[in-house]
């Protein structure tokens, strides 16, 4: 099991040096599962990166998590298996300490409440925040064919064609002319 929670005296006792920290995290898959109902499934995490003991009090994190996992397409809700690379950098202060001249650290470094950094809640945060907003299957993604019904289509993002077709079509079209100093929805 790959090692993710210190205790800061282990830290302290690494002093100035960096802590190669690579492998996988399997122990994580059913806690980001169950903290995501857009996750399908995690086939694997993967951590490659260094814990360095920049002071006594400070402690730097600089990792890529490679997480292979199924989402369901945003378009037909089909399962897709995906790949996310996800920078994880951090910098974490012991527990009351003091940055002396450099405020502008303190202000991007997070306080530890306990004598323990423990990487577990700040992994599982940077997937779930990276998760993609786009998710496509092959076939969707060469097709262009979009789900359509009665009286109501898929539009791509940012087709205004077929946007300013719609609006034409809308039974609203005829109060446009009701605000003549507004063009094409904005205000002067």
């Amino acid at each position: 099991m790959m090692k993710i929670k210190w205790a800061l005296n282990e830290l302290r006792a690494k002093l100035h040096e960096a802590i190669k920290v690579e492998g996988d995290l399997p122990e994580l898959i059913p806690s980001i599962k169950t903290r995501s109902d857009r996750i399908i499934d995690v086939s694997s995490i993967h951590i490659d990166g260094w814990l360095i003991v920049d002071s006594e009090d400070e402690f730097t994190v600089d990792a890529t998590l490679t997480v292979e996992m199924t989402l369901p397409s945003t378009r037909s809700l089909e399962p897709v298996d995906i790949t996310c690379n996800v920078l994880l950098s951090e910098t974490y202060l012991s527990p009351g300490a003091e940055l002396v001249g450099d405020s502008q650290i303190e202000d991007m470094s997070i306080e530890l409440d306990r004598d323990i950094l423990d990487l577990q809640k700040p992994i599982e945060d940077s997937i779930l925040v990276s998760l993609p907003t786009k998710v496509l299957t092959q076939e969707e993604r060469e097709s262009h064919v979009f789900p359509q019904g009665e009286n109501w289509e898929v539009l791509e993002e940012g087709n205004k064609k077929a946007t300013s077709s719609m609006n034409e079509d809308s039974p609203f079209s005829a109060l446009k002319d009701l605000f003549p100093q507004e063009d094409d929805g904005e205000r002067e």
